[in-house]
C-alpha cells in the first residue's frame, strides 16, 4: 500500500496505478510517500536546491526521521540546470556539503537518487512490492509534524480535520487568528476563506464543536 501526498503530481499516481500497485492520495503532514512497515519518502525534484539554501530540508528530515525507515529521494537528471539557474557560484559546494551532512547527521536516513519521474515510479513500485512480500507487513500510518512553535501546533490541530491541508490551515489561521475563533465562526464566514467549500466548512464546524 502506498499513500501519496495530495500535493504530489497526479501523473506519478497514474503511472503507479498502471503498474497495478495499490496507491491512494491523502493529505500527509510528513513525507510525500508512505509505504508499509514505516517506510517514508520525502521526494525532491526542482525544489531540491531551494530547500537546501533555505535550510527547510532539515526541518522536513527531522520530522521524516520519526519514521522507522526514512528515505530522501532526489532527482539528479538535470541537476546541472538547477546549479546554473541558482545564480550562486557556490551552490554546488552547498549541495555537496548538505549531502555529506545528511550522511553524518541522519545515520538512519537512506538517500535515493533517481533519473526522472519514470525511474522514481519504478523504484517506488519495486520498493512497495519488496515490502509487501513480508507476511508481517503493516499499513502506513501518517504522522503529524513535530511542533517547534505554537503556530505549527495550531496548524497540526486543524490538519487533524479531514480535508484540511497545511495550506488551508495556514489560511484559516491567517483569517481568524486562532483555533478558538475558527470553532466559533459560522459556515458563511468559513466559506469566505479561499478554497474552503461548503462540505469542508460543515466538516470543520462539526469537528471543532
Amino acid at each position: 500500500m502506498i499513500l501519496q501526498d495530495a500535493r504530489e503530481p497526479d501523473k506519478i499516481l497514474k503511472a503507479v496505478q498502471k503498474k497495478k500497485a495499490d496507491i491512494k492520495k491523502d493529505f500527509l503532514e510528513v513525507g510525500d510517500y508512505l509505504l508499509d512497515n514505516g517506510y517514508a519518502i520525502e521526494r525532491k525534484d526542482n525544489d531540491l536546491l531551494s530547500s537546501i539554501m533555505s535550510h527547510r530540508i532539515f526541518e522536513q528530515l527531522n520530522n521524516l526521521c520519526n519514521y522507522e525507515h526514512p528515505i530522501l529521494a532526489f532527482n539528479v537528471e538535470n541537476i546541472w540546470k538547477m546549479f546554473y539557474y541558482s545564480h550562486s557560484r557556490f551552490v554546488h559546494k552547498q549541495y555537496l556539503g548538505v549531502i555529506t551532512t545528511l550522511i553524518i547527521k541522519y545515520p538512519n536516513l537512506k538517500l535515493m537518487p533517481y533519473l526522472g519521474e519514470d525511474q522514481f515510479v519504478e523504484l517506488l513500485v519495486s520498493l512497495d512490492k519488496k515490502i509487501g512480500d513480508d507476511s508481517k507487513s503493516e499499513r502506513p500510518s501518517p504522522m503529524q509534524r513535530k511542533g517547534k512553535n505554537i503556530n505549527i501546533k495550531k496548524e497540526n490541530a486543524l490538519c487533524a480535520i479531514d480535508g484540511v491541508s497545511v495550506a488551508k490551515a495556514k489560511k484559516l489561521l491567517e483569517c481568524f487568528g486562532s483555533v478558538k475563533n475558527i470553532a466559533n465562526s459560522s459556515e458563511d464566514e468559513l466559506l469566505m476563506v479561499d478554497k474552503i467549500g461548503k462540505k469542508l466548512a460543515e466538516n470543520i464546524i462539526k469537528t471543532l464543536n
